[in-house]
């Protein structure tokens, strides 16, 4: 019989919830020096860990976004 339940395999950037949970200092570590890492519970993405520069980023984006569509006179 051949079974249709794979298991995923767990890449370098992603980590389950309770081995991120043990090790975020790693989690964050590796965040810092290799990029976003991807947290997943029962197999789903629920999260993801970036450094902060790039957290940054990506919220000035968002706000300048959002600033635009003010003077536009566009409500969210």
């Amino acid at each position: 019989m051949i079974s249709t339940n794979r298991r995923r395999t767990q890449t370098p950037d992603t980590w389950k919830e309770g081995q991120a949970r043990k090790k975020l200092g790693e989690v964050a570590e590796q965040a810092c020096t290799s990029g976003p890492q991807k947290i997943t519970r029962r197999g789903k993405l629920v999260a993801v860990v970036v450094d902060l520069k790039t957290w940054n980023e990506m919220n000035s984006k968002r706000k300048s976004k959002k600033t635009d569509r003010i003077a536009k006179g566009k409500p969210r």
